[in-house]
């Protein structure tokens, strides 16, 4: 029995209450204003509000290890963690301690964080001039410590997030959702023995790949392999089956050697100390020219490992789709380049003349090779990362103790004086540590596979291919920013945002034009043109910049949706011949709209179409309109998180207008889509 993807998507859809429990942390860091820390480090006066800032003083933590009485963290009032820190603002907005007792205000501040985002042209990684807005996951219970909560997460244990108030620059959305994913997977396809015995054959079939495909999308691995062990065991022969066993032993064998058409980079990159670092399986080789210390063999190896599951959710993926043709595998090691730092990372880009594609990360088509940063470096994050190394060397503590929770086993984490200033501390840390990991596996997974696409022949290496294709193509299969979990194949939880933002705004038109539009890369050659007026342009290039941003946005959500609805139509074997046409296409040839419509017509139009080169109007209007409708129908799997999301996105003119930026954007390299 062959699973229908729709099916699937059902069951995805249906999900909204699946989730472990989660909180968006909101900063606008415009309004974040603080000074650098001072030495040494005075009791607070009893019961005083927060002078400008970040709130008032603090207690000397052993030797000055923490700043003298000035600016704080912080309002909340007396009681709760041991006081509590004079508020946001001049004066803060609530009072610092109890009356008689000490204030533990003054975490030292950092220098103004606003600013749009622009280091290399990038736009916004949220959909926001000025908001920092990032998910954390909460793992077990939360417990609450009056005017604080506490919570486990992804990345260690105890973190004492304090409550702020109402008007603060620090806002959290706290998302209370009904069970873990692995709970709502065990519920929703575990049955009782019993219950299994009375199911129909044909049922159980199909509900072992359904079962199998949820947990793959959703990033239960365990899960996912458990089932179709069990599925192995039911029926041996099945399609699904069968495509699954050749999967996981063609994953156990290396790819081949180093990609002979990319040679001359590889050895020119080692020219110039780039070293080679491969994963186990032989499935990819990393260049860097980071310095080889411990700390970057283990960026390098998470970096590799990440990569790896990238291969596997993809091949996977395609093993449940029995009624697709099966992707050949990569018939050499993949390349990823990890840069050393954003100078090296824009060299590359403007040597190479590629856009940014996502957060900073791109690749070529030509010679198969993804380039990623070793770190973020967006304006916004920079800003935030340096105002907290600021504060954290004020303080002496250590990044890693604040992520881990460690710093809580330490004398000052456990003296109630000191708490609240901890805690404010840690919320800046993890945050800034969630901020990374958002950017960065939006990246791999999207770049990565771009990279797959041409390595498995789906999209021909030497055609000019459309972008919409490789863009929306690799956003089905990303984990994309703001995602609150990992997982592939959902409503994106920035593009669906993006694009129902700016199709309310009437800004992509009627079904048709959009679908023309979406087909002919018409948004992202708009970029293009306005990226190159912004590099040239002596005024006005923060408007440009926003034209610029708008452009890109409208190209990679609509894209993204077009491949969206095509999955779930069940029209995912006819995205795949669209490759294949575009492959008998000229080679390296900037594609004209008629070519691009009629390689979209052989692949789309009915069978019996007696034009197939040529687009029927009235079944062209009929697909743009179904389009459409399908997604007023989708939304997030969490609804409370697309509320959040679209508001954030809907008033961004309007803070970006009220709100004053320190730093316009810096013009990138010039974009060229054609140039993969």
């Amino acid at each position: 029995m062959k699973l229908h993807l729709a099916s699937a998507v059902i069951v995805l859809l249906g999900a909204t209450t699946a989730f472990a429990d989660f909180m968006i942390v909101k900063i606008d860091p415009d309004k974040l204003k603080m000074s650098m820390p001072a030495p040494g480090g005075q009791p607070g006066g009893p019961g005083q509000p927060g002078g400008p800032g970040m709130g008032g003083g603090m207690p000397q933590m052993g030797g000055g290890m923490l700043p003298k009485s000035g600016p704080g963290f912080m309002g909340n009032p007396g009681g709760g963690i041991s006081g509590g820190m004079a508020g946001f603002g001049a004066g803060g907005f609530v009072p610092g301690g109890a009356s008689g007792m000490p204030n533990p205000g003054g975490m030292a501040g950092m220098p103004n964080m606003g600013g749009q985002l622009g280091n290399a042209g990038t736009p916004p990684i949220i959909p926001n001039y000025n908001w920092i807005v990032v998910p954390i996951e909460i793992r077990g219970k939360m417990k609450s410590l009056g005017q604080a909560i506490e919570f486990d997460h992804r990345w260690g244990k105890h973190a004492k997030f304090i409550v702020p108030p109402k008007n603060a620059p620090i806002q959290i959305k706290y998302i209370a959702q009904k069970d873990s994913l692995a709970k709502e997977f065990e519920k929703r396809f575990k049955t009782k023995e019993k219950e299994k015995a009375k199911e129909k054959e044909k049922a159980k079939e199909t509900r072992g790949v359904i079962a199998a495909d949820w947990a793959l999308r959703h990033g239960l691995v365990k899960e996912f392999h458990a089932t179709m062990e069990e599925f192995k065991k039911v029926e041996p022969k099945h399609a699904a089956v069968v495509n699954y066993t050749r999967v996981q032993a063609a994953l156990k064998k290396p790819f081949g050697s180093d990609d002979p058409a990319a040679e001359g980079l590889l050895q020119d990159l080692a020219d110039k100390n780039f070293r080679k670092a491969s994963d186990e399986l032989g499935h990819y080789v990393v260049l860097t020219n980071l310095p080889p210390n411990p700390q970057n063999e283990a960026l390098v190896k998470r970096r590799l490992k990440s990569f790896d599951e990238v291969v596997e959710n993809f091949y996977y993926w395609f093993a449940l789709q029995t009624e697709l043709p099966q992707p050949e595998f990569p018939k050499h090691r993949l390349a990823v380049l990890l840069t050393s730092d954003a100078e090296e990372h824009r060299d590359k880009l403007a040597r190479w003349g590629f856009p940014v594609t996502l957060n900073g990360a791109f690749s070529s088509r030509r010679d198969n090779l993804v380039v990623l940063s070793a770190r973020r470096f967006d304006e916004a994050f920079a800003n935030f990362e340096k105002a907290n190394i600021n504060l954290w060397s004020g303080v002496k503590l250590n990044r890693e103790e604040l992520i881990s929770g460690a710093v809580w086993d330490r004398p000052e984490g456990k003296n109630p004086q000191f708490v609240a200033t901890i805690a404010g501390l840690q919320m800046l840390a993890i945050t800034q540590k969630a901020m990374e990991e958002d950017v960065q596996t939006a990246a791999f997974t999207h770049e990565g596979v771009r990279q797959l696409l041409l390595a498995s022949g789906i999209a021909p290496r030497n055609v000019a291919v459309p972008d919409w294709y490789l863009s929306g193509f690799a956003s089905f299969f990303e984990t994309s920013n703001l995602a609150p979990y990992a997982g592939f194949g959902v409503p994106s939880w920035t593009n669906l945002i993006t694009f129902k933002h700016y199709r309310k705004q009437g800004k992509l038109g009627k079904a048709p034009g959009a679908l023309m539009d979406v087909l002919t890369d018409k948004h992202f050659r708009d970029a293009q043109r306005t990226h190159l007026e912004m590099q040239d342009a002596t005024a006005d290039k923060e408007a440009l910049f926003d034209q610029y941003r708008e452009e890109l946005e409208m190209a990679r959500s609509s894209s993204w949706a077009f491949v969206h609805y095509l999955a779930k139509a069940k029209k995912f074997g006819q995205l795949l011949k669209y490759g294949q046409e575009l492959n008998n296409l000229p080679r390296d040839l900037d594609l004209e709209d008629q070519a691009l419509h009629a390689a979209f017509a052989r692949a789309f139009a009915p069978a019996d179409s007696k034009n197939p080169g040529v687009l029927d109007p009235s079944w062209f209007l009929g697909m743009a309109a179904a389009w459409y409708a399908d997604l007023d129908q989708t939304i997030l799997e969490v609804p409370e998180v697309e509320t959040e999301y679209l508001s954030i996105f809907n008033n961004r003119k309007k803070e970006s207008e009220s709100s004053p930026v320190s730093n316009g954007p810096t013009a990138s390299p010039g974009i060229n889509p054609g140039s993969r």
